[in-house]
């Protein structure tokens, strides 16, 4: 066992079914197995785990949807409102490569109920549509992947549509993320199984299709699980299966927008891993990868009796710590398949984007001891290069002119409410008027984060937002 900290879940904490006790800053874990049989589609579950004791809760024992039992959740985020999560699923029972079919999209509490079945499409376009990745757009619209098929779901108006279908042969989308930085595309798409031949692996698209190719080939992994954007670089990370040409493990990778690709786990012996299924960057830039234990020698010989664990890393590949959920969560029992931070999503903009018109600005902390404290927002024309705070993390927008700007409140009829107090419940409510003499269709990317501030707090800061925002329409 490397010389590192490992901490050990209590299989005894799962097999209860504890209430949830969800906190701030808590892990939410989504898997898509019964833990009772091995090898099952479902019934799903989800929990969450204190990364700081590595305490486990289990949110929802037995995921199910209008009365019945779902393999899922396929992926989960944190909702817009910062309080509950949106959870992607199928039926229990169906294997998406093979039969299975069904896009559900689905709003849950933070006590592990459905709360609103918000897609419900039995019978996709292709047999082998379904969710297996989502993400917010900057306007509040959550775009949604899988299968050969990128849909689009609006809060706002509760509308459901299909986007574009992408050619069979490039490839099923396996994960998604939304960007929207000025020097890349709009979307990042992963496609299953496509590094093993000359097609692209990661491709950038927007809301009519695939519009460029970022990585192709052989030097990524066959198959990419999931995308997050590195905040200080504007790098993809991503983690997958396979081993690309260098001969190295593919399981945890960057590739630069430019399609420039560096293996993070490599060589195997310094930080070894199989199947990585998920990622999560939190704000101090650190990353905790849904995966399965290489660390504790001596490794099973049967893949399937691999035990469950997240792995904590930075984004260069240096190996802090595990985390195990239970010594009997083997892989033929349990497949973690998307993860997420509790009340990770501080900041929410909504709207068009167009002249003349409002865009709302949102700032909630489900932390108790932020309520009624005073928060500043904070724009800026990219994210990249962000300040590190005194408490450790980044506030990922750049010291440009329109930062100095709003973080100085001096267009106050323009970015009305960026600086104020919280309410009881840790909400404030912002606004930016966009003034009906800019251009048409600038297409110029708005980001916005904020803070709160406690004078006790490292720095005077006690939370750091995350960055959403806008495109200029």
């Amino acid at each position: 066992m490397k010389a590192t900290a490992i901490v050990v879940l209590c299989a005894a904490v799962l097999a209860a079914h504890l209430p949830a006790q969800v906190n701030d800053g808590d892990l939410v874990i989504g898997q898509f197995r019964d833990p009772t049989v091995p090898n099952s589609y479902g019934p799903g579950s989800i929990v969450s785990l204190d990364p700081t004791t590595g305490k486990v809760y289990t949110i929802a024992p037995s995921f199910t949807m209008a009365g019945t039992l779902a393999m899922g959740p396929n992926w989960i985020e944190m909702a817009s409102d910062n309080t509950n999560f949106m959870v992607a699923s199928l039926p229990q029972g169906t294997s998406p490569t093979t039969n299975g079919k069904g896009v559900y999209f689905h709003s849950v509490s933070s006590a592990g109920h459905i709360l609103k079945t918000l897609v419900a499409d039995p019978n996709p376009t292709n047999s082998l549509d379904y969710i297996n990745a989502f993400d917010l757009d900057y306007d509040g619209t959550w775009i949604l992947a899988g299968g050969y098929t990128v849909w689009a779901f609006d809060e706002l108006t509760l509308a459901y549509s299909t986007l574009y279908a992408v050619p069979s042969a490039t490839g099923q989308i396996n994960a998604l993320a939304v960007d929207r930085a000025p020097a890349g595309p709009e979307y990042v798409l992963a496609l299953f199984n496509a590094s093993t031949s000359a097609n692209p692996f990661l491709v950038g698209a927007n809301r009519s299709g695939i519009v460029s190719t970022i990585a192709a080939g052989n030097g990524g992994p066959a198959y990419v699980s999931s995308i997050e954007v590195d905040r200080m670089t504007g790098d993809y990370i991503t983690t997958g299966f396979g081993t690309n040409a260098a001969g190295g493990g593919a399981e945890y990778m960057r590739t630069t927008k430019q399609g420039v690709l560096q293996t993070l786990n490599f060589p195997a012996t310094v930080t070894s891993m199989y199947r990585a299924n998920g990622i999560y960057i939190d704000k101090q830039n650190l990353a905790y990868i849904l995966t399965y234990d290489w660390q504790t020698q001596p490794i099973p010989t049967l893949a399937d009796n691999y035990v469950c664990s997240i792995y904590k890393m930075d984004l260069q590949g240096v190996f802090i710590t595990q985390y195990i959920y239970s010594s009997t969560l083997l892989r033929q029992f349990w497949a973690a398949a998307g993860i997420t931070e509790y009340g990770s999503r501080h900041v929410l903009c909504q709207g068009s984007g167009q002249p003349g018109t409002k865009m709302t600005v949102r700032f909630s902390s489900r932390k108790p001891s932020d309520a009624g404290r005073p928060y500043q927002l904070a724009a800026s024309f990219a994210y990249t290069s962000g300040l590190r705070m005194p408490n450790g993390e980044y506030l990922d927008l750049m010291m440009d002119d329109l930062f100095l700007l709003t973080a100085r409140n001096q267009a106050p009829h323009i970015f009305q409410g960026f600086t104020g107090m919280l309410d009881a419940a840790g909400n404030a409510s912002a606004a930016v008027v966009l003034p009906a003499s800019l251009p048409p269709k600038l297409g110029i990317p708005i980001f916005v984060s904020g803070v709160v501030i406690d004078p006790k707090a490292p720095g005077g800061i006690a939370t750091v937002g995350n960055t959403h925002g806008f495109v200029l329409n």
